[in-house]
This record gives C-alpha cells, structure tokens and sequence, in this order.
C-alpha cells in the first residue's frame, strides 16, 4: 500500500518512518481487531510528500524551502504536491516564486488548489503544473455534534442523502473540474458518510487521513495567545507559526468525534472503523491516501 505523507520542514522526512507508531498511538485503547491486521506488518510505502497548507497561508513554504523540497524529494525518487490555502491577489503573486520551482523539477509536483482565483492564475501562467481540486472544495455537512453515525444511519432516506452528499459527488461539477483541466479531486470523508470508495469517473481520488476537517476561518485563535496583544482574534500583522506541532484537544458534550484544532481549523479523528474500512478500499487500488496525522 503507497502512502502520501503531509511534512511542513524537510527536517520532517524522517518521520515518514513512523506512520504505523502514529496510527496505533492515535487510537490507543481503541485499536484491536478491527484496524491493526489492516495496517502493513512495516512501515507502508511513502510515495509522495505532500507539502504547504490548504488552510493557512503563513504555512506556504519559501521559495528556498521549496527548492530544497524539489531537492530530496528528486533524492528519494518521491511525488511532490503542494497544498494551497484561499489566496489573496497579493498572495498568489508572493506564492509564484514557489511555483516557478516547482514546475522547473524534472517531474512537476502537483498544485492542489482550494481557490478558483489560484486555479486560474495556475492555467494561465504555469499550465505544465497538473491541478487538483481540494478539499475545501468539497462542500458537506460536517457537524460532529448531531451524534453517533450509527444514529444517523437509522435516520430516513431523505436525511441520509443530505448528510451523505457533498460537492465532488455531483457529475455536472466533475465534468466542469475536468474541462478547466483538473485531474484529481481530494476530500476528506464526511463525518456521516460511510463510504471509503467513489466513483469519479475519468478523474483520480485522494482521501485524507486520519482526520478530516470541519471548519477553518482566516482568524487564527493560537496566533492570539502572544503576550501583550490587546485584543483577541485580531489577525497579526506577522505570524510566529505558534500552531505548528501544537494541536489542542477540544471537547463538546455533543460531539460524536475526538476533535482537534490546529491553527485556525478544527479536525476530526475519524473512528476506528472507518479508518479500517478506508484502508481496505486503498489497498484494493484505485485510491490515494494521504496521511496527515502528523502534520497537526
């Protein structure tokens, strides 16, 4: 089974090698017949970094960075995407420079954009780049408070198809995604959708793992715990990255999930039995995963 692995710093890569350690830790407790036999007896294959951020654009790597990126991964023989957040005009002009290094490696890496206006900037100035659509994209419901996907799966046909429908599922989107020269779609999975597989037709699927998102906004509460700032979720002019490798545990009497903030997004662990049916469904083919447990 190939995995994809989100890393921010190069300094990151060796931890390519602990996917498996992550997993069972994440589920600690909790992991037993039902997802251990389903992870490799070693480490799965990593087959491609998935680095940058589709939340956050003071995650975007430097152009420097970036190079060095292109470096090891043409070492290591690794597929290369970068993630991509909503952009301002002024912010997709400062991402070109990273951009213009990426597309000048001997195999461009792929962009995954979540922001029409970058998807477009991309089909006019760098149009050797293969696109994907993200996940912020793929609109769905995502509140983890309506309770336990058992209870919904008891609800009506009617309220199934709400909960289970999300953007990518329509064809219409599709075939428009194809025509402005998108390849892949990625997605998380929905908190009440129990399907690990899809169907796209001609375009390739990623799945993130093992949390999805639920929210994200431009006003990051971590960047508002700096002493001496005056007033909370005031957007700073300049950000320390104070969020990396610090994810805080929230709790919600209502939530039917474990959540997580990192940054300015809230996350979800998916359970057990869904991450065991979602590797299954990739190691059957078809279907990329892409592993961002340690990136939080």
């Amino acid at each position: 089974m190939g995995i994809s692995f989100h890393i921010r710093r190069t300094a990151q890569v060796r931890e390519t090698l602990s996917v498996r350690e992550h997993i069972e830790s994440l589920y600690e407790g909790l992991t037993g017949d039902v997802l251990r036999p389903l992870l490799p007896a070693g480490e799965p294959v990593i087959d491609r970094w998935y680095i940058g951020d589709e939340f956050c654009a003071n995650r975007l790597p430097s152009p420097a960075a970036a190079r060095e990126f292109v470096r090891l991964a043409g070492l290591a023989g690794m597929g290369l995407n970068l993630l991509t957040p909503v952009l301002t005009d002024d912010q997709i002009d400062s991402v070109a420079p990273v951009l213009e290094c990426l597309g000048e490696a001997s195999s461009p890496a792929e962009i995954t954009v979540n922001d029409w206006g970058l998807l477009f900037f991309l089909r006019e100035h760098f149009p050797r780049l293969p696109i994907a659509l993200g996940r912020l994209l793929n609109k769905g419901f995502k509140d983890p408070r309506l309770g336990s996907p058992e209870k919904v799966l008891a609800a009506g046909d009617a309220d199934r198809v709400f909960l289970e429908h999300a953007t990518f599922d329509q064809p219409r989107f599709r075939e428009k995604a194809a025509a402005l020269g998108v390849h892949r779609l990625e997605r998380d999975l929905m908190p009440y959708d129990p399907r690990t597989a899809f169907d796209v037709g001609p375009l390739a699927v990623s799945v993130y793992f093992p949390f999805g998102y639920v929210t994200t906004g431009r006003v990051c509460w971590p960047s508002t715990f700096a002493p001496g700032r005056e007033a909370d979720f005031r957007p700073p002019l300049a950000c320390g990255r104070i969020c990396e490798g610090r994810p805080l545990a929230l709790r919600h009497p209502d939530a039917a999930f474990p959540l997580r903030q990192s940054g300015n997004t809230i996350f979800y662990l998916y359970p057990e039995e869904i991450t065991a049916r979602l590797l299954r469904s990739a190691g059957e083919g078809g279907l990329r995963l892409v592993y961002q447990g340690a990136a939080l």
